[in-house]
């Protein structure tokens, strides 16, 4: 195994993943997905959210109770992480090639996912999340981007496992192909953090237009 592949396999620990994300600013971040969150769900007493790249699934925690949470990983250790517990459905996958039928699931959450993806597999990614929402879905991303100013950001991509970090400006184009974009924010974490919600389509827009709980 290389070095590369070792520090990959270390740092994606389970135990050092939710570390990291602790470090990263995660406990601010979900904070401010709370409302975003409710407000895709708004309405329906029942539902489907996909996490793609969940990880240890610390994402559960912010959608109902009632809802089926998915949490997709393609690290089989986080997959079979707390198998016992019946509200969280863990499967592994690949963001490129989502195994669920079109217009099937009505939230799809990529949080801290887009800069382990090459160009290809990114924009792959994007059709397969615009493939799989219904209609009134919605898609809600969230990544650090890169930013040639900020050095303690530069730093902390070098010792990153993802290799493709992006510009915001790269990040919302490639988005924009696929989804309405409805809101978008920044947010001052470790990173520089983008923070946007899009739609499959025009229909049912409505209220993120404003700035939601940042």
């Amino acid at each position: 195994m290389s070095v590369r592949a070792w520090f990959s396999r270390i740092v994606s620990h389970p135990r050092v993943f939710d570390a990291q994300t602790a470090i990263l600013g995660g406990k601010r971040l979900a904070v401010a997905l709370r409302p975003i969150a409710a407000h895709t769900t708004r309405g329906r007493a029942h539902g489907i959210v996909l996490d793609v790249g969940g990880g240890t699934a610390s994402g559960h925690s912010l959608w109902p109770p009632d809802w089926t949470y998915i949490s997709l990983d393609p690290d089989k250790r986080v997959v079979r992480r707390d198998a016992s517990r019946g509200a969280i459905r863990r499967i592994v996958g690949d963001a490129s090639c989502l195994a669920f039928g079109d217009d099937s699931v009505d939230v799809v959450m990529m949080k801290a996912v887009s800069h382990h993806l090459d160009d290809s597999t990114w924009l792959s990614a994007l059709s397969e999340v615009r493939r799989i929402l219904r209609p009134e879905g919605y898609f809600l991303f969230v990544d650090g981007v890169f930013s040639h100013e900020r050095w303690i950001s530069r730093l902390a991509w070098f010792a990153d496992t993802g290799r493709f970090p992006r510009p915001s400006t790269e990040l919302e184009s490639a988005i924009a192909t696929s989804f309405e974009v409805e809101s978008k924010e920044r947010m001052d974490l470790l990173h520089h953090s983008l923070v946007l919600v899009g739609r499959p389509h025009p229909a049912l827009r409505g209220g993120l237009t404003e700035r939601i709980g940042m």
